[in-house]
This record gives C-alpha cells, structure tokens and sequence, in this order.
C-alpha cells in the first residue's frame, strides 16, 4: 500500500456535515470531527501530471484537505467551530447552513497516492472547494 502523504498535512481537526437527501429537500448528518487542513484562497489546476493547488490566478477558492473522511457535494465543512462548542451550545441539532462559520462544499477534488494498486480511503486524500 502506498503512503497517504495528506497525514502530514492534516494537522486541523474540522467538522463536516455530510449530506442526507431525503424525499422533498436535503438535509445534513450530525457534524463529525476529522483531521484536515484549510488551505485558503487557492485553485486546482489540471495538468499532465494531475491536479495541482496554485493560487495565480483571481478565481481562487477556499479549499479543505480531508483526510480519512471522504466528503460530498452539498455537505459542509467548519474549520472555526468545535464539536465541543456546537454540543454546549445546543447546535448539533440545527442545519448547519444557520450556524455561523460553515461553508458550502462545492466540489470534490479525488487525489489518489502515487504506488497505489487499489484506492480505498487510506490511500486517497480529498480537496474540497467550498463557498
């Protein structure tokens, strides 16, 4: 198995809140804490080699690195609050869109680590650009 190089990088613990699509409107999980790293005002750029984080250009995003969580389009991720603070302060059951600091996840960049024969969640690391 290859090494996941993202362990290094993820030295943050954020909550995320995964979707849940019922019948008539979505809906998110209970926030979940996971290691990651906000990475700030940065795009991926395609090339030959994969994507790759540059921050050249004005269409830059805030962008998440997720570590052995794999997130989803529509959930949403906080890297300023704590699952401490949302649970003394009663929050856990609220939509995460009306608590303050969550943001969006637009898309989900896959990043698979080099060596890899099978990917599974150990050896792939996820870049989340959000809202």
């Amino acid at each position: 198995m290859a090494r996941n190089i993202a362990k290094r990088f993820a030295t943050m613990t954020l909550l995320y809140w995964a979707p849940r699509y019922e019948a008539t409107k979505l809906a998110h999980e209970a926030p979940v804490e996971f290691k990651g790293f906000y990475i700030g005002s940065a795009s991926m750029m395609d090339g030959e080699l994969g994507g790759v984080i540059s921050s050249k250009d004005g269409k830059n995003d805030n962008l998440v690195l997720f570590y052995l969580t794999k997130p989803e389009e529509g959930g949403f991720v906080s890297w300023d609050q704590t699952l401490a603070g949302l649970l003394s302060d009663g929050l856990t059951n609220m939509p995460p869109a009306e608590i303050g600091d969550t943001h969006k996840i637009k898309t989900v960049t896959v990043l698979t680590m080099p060596r890899t024969k099978t990917p599974a969640l150990e050896n792939q690391a996820f870049i989340a650009s959000v809202e």
